[in-house]
């Protein structure tokens, strides 16, 4: 089995380093972009196959399987495509604080870093497309996870305190686009008392519920 293992690495390597000698000599162009990537996604989903062998014990190997996995991702893509720049990266980060959450049990937190990499994908594809200011997306991303919190159970509990910082970091992303907006021939004057007010409701809504309850 050793001599097997072996016998595969010393192939890959001359095969890598072959490749690599002709696109110096622009014989050829981006195979072995596309080797690095073939073997970062390899070696990501290797981690994640045993890591679910043990999912509990195992689960910070999430982590570095999703990072390669998403690292591979990147480099498979054609290098015209920019606008996926960044995105698989991050997007994979969120995915793995997911499935550590639902590996783990008792890490709802888990869902505020997950919901960190979502908006930060969602950022640099919104920035690679159009010419708006992405900082507003990604306030309004995290404050959209903390409404996940709030509307939502997860793991048997609504956390109905994030209604707070999610309205608060949702207002601040839509004041980011304060210019932009004007030209869609809207008045942030307007419309941030009307996220204030549903913002209230929703607290006095919830507090009602609760009492009720």
């Amino acid at each position: 089995m050793k001599n097997s293992t072996r016998n595969w690495i010393g192939a890959f390597l001359i095969l890598f380093g072959s490749l690599q000698l002709l696109e110096e000599f622009n014989l050829i162009q981006g195979t072995s972009r596309i080797l690095w990537g073939a073997l970062l996604v390899l070696g990501g989903s290797m981690l994640l196959a045993d890591q679910r062998r043990s999912p509990k014990s195992q689960a910070w190997k999430l982590f570095p399987a999703l990072a390669l996995i998403g690292l591979g991702a990147e480099s498979l893509i054609p290098e015209q495509i920019e606008v996926l720049n960044g995105v698989p990266f991050l997007a994979a980060l969120g995915v793995a604080f997911l499935m550590f959450m639902l590996a783990v049990g008792n890490s709802w937190w888990a869902v505020i870093p997950a919901g960190v990499f979502f908006s930060l994908a969602l950022t640099n594809l919104v920035e690679n497309t159009t010419k708006l200011d992405a900082g507003g997306i990604f306030l309004i991303g995290l404050g959209l996870t903390f409404f996940v919190l709030s509307v939502f159970s997860i793991e048997g509990q609504k956390r109905e305190w994030g209604y707070i910082p999610g309205l608060i970091l949702v207002i601040l992303g839509a004041a980011q686009y304060y210019s932009g907006i004007n030209k869609l021939g809207l008045d942030m004057e307007i419309i941030l008392p009307v996220l204030l007010i549903t913002g209230g409701v929703l607290l006095l809504f919830t507090f009602a519920r609760g009492k009720g309850n």
